[in-house]
């Protein structure tokens, strides 16, 4: 009864369809079929091609949805989570006897494996993009520092005014995505330097002006270094809560689909017990008793199996044999890029 109910309520017409040609073929080819061996392997097939389809659907809907670089973290994690449980939904209506999760369990690595690739290719836009903006408004700069134009009494004040103009220009550009701020903040940290030579070396200033002209930028990227911090810092808080909402969409659409299973295994159980039941009755008329004894006992153990089906700890019982983990690859995403060593030598 066990297989018989399982298929009944997992397989749809084309896998029993399937099935029933790997069957038939057992028995063509001289062997002894056995239906759950060969149930066995086709839930393997199945759910294999599941995985497959889900991940492919996750995959297409991200390239679809997604346009490199998004302007936050939160803008590519909600087009996650949402294709994320469109495709988990795919993978539960094909899978069947997925014993131990073991392959919704390869279903989630895959998609955290793309979603990280996806992470990374973000961060690397956005890194090529805030770069390429940050140079164009400082082609300018650039040319006044080789030609001298700061080198000399009152450069520096020319200098900060170009500065404070090319900063301004770059906060005001859009398109620059998640690692704006960590390009600003490497941008002014590796230009100290620069500025210093240039205030020790312009006569034009008081050792008081070239104090306080050290004090506020000193401030300034200190501020930029907060800025940075706060946008890695939402980054990774934004990786965890993609983790806890992965294992939460996981779990609730596992026990959703248990949910439905009990249901149906209810109904069959309810199905081969009515069955049995007129069996025995029309064994009993016909005087076979030793028949309807071995009935009895097999309408107790049909009994016995949708008591403990109907029991409210059977789905947590299930639950807690469930060995879904979550995947590595969420872990493995970085927060922010790392920058290369001397980014801005056409500058400083």
């Amino acid at each position: 009864f066990n297989a018989n109910a399982e298929l009944t309520l997992c397989l749809s017409p084309s896998v029993l369809g399937s099935l029933a040609l790997t069957y038939v073929d057992s028995i063509r080819s001289g062997k002894i079929p056995c239906l759950e061996s060969t149930v066995h392997m086709l839930s393997e097939i199945e759910n294999t091609a599941a995985v497959t389809m889900a991940s492919k659907a996750y995959s297409e809907w991200m390239e679809e949805q997604v346009s490199l670089p998004t302007e936050t973290v939160e803008e590519l994690s909600t087009i996650h989570n949402r294709c994320q449980s469109q495709a988990l939904q795919l993978f539960m209506k094909q899978c069947f006897k997925d014993e131990g999760q073991r392959y919704q369990q390869e279903f989630m690595n895959s998609v955290a494996k793309i979603y990280a690739d996806m992470c990374e290719k973000n961060m690397k836009k956005s890194l090529d993009i805030s770069t390429a903006i940050m140079r164009d408004l400082g082609a300018a700069m650039q040319e006044k520092a080789k030609n001298g134009s700061y080198a000399k009494p009152g450069g520096y004040a020319v200098y900060v005014k170009d500065m404070d103009e090319l900063v301004e220009g770059y906060r005001a550009k859009p398109g620059k995505g998640v690692q704006a701020e960590k390009i600003l903040q490497d941008f002014l940290e590796n230009k100290q330097q620069f500025s210093q030579h240039l205030r020790i070396f312009d006569e034009s200033m008081s050792a008081r002006e070239k104090e306080l002209a050290a004090e506020r930028e000193k401030a300034e990227v200190a501020e930029q270094e907060r800025k940075g911090r706060e946008e890695e810092q939402r980054a990774a808080q934004q990786l965890l809560e993609d983790q806890r909402r992965a294992m939460e969409e996981n779990m609730a659409q596992l026990r959703e689909k248990l949910k439905q299973d009990q249901i149906k295994l209810h109904q069959e159980h309810d199905k081969v017990l009515k069955q049995r039941l007129e069996e025995q009755e029309k064994l009993q008329r016909e005087g076979f008793q030793t028949r309807v004894k071995e009935m009895e006992k097999q309408i107790d153990s049909l009994k016995k199996q949708q008591k403990e089906t109907e029991s409210p700890s059977y789905l947590d019982r299930i639950l807690d044999a469930a060995t879904l983990m979550l995947p590595v690859e969420y872990k493995l995403i970085p927060a922010s890029v790392k920058l290369v060593k001397n980014l801005w030598p056409i500058f400083f």
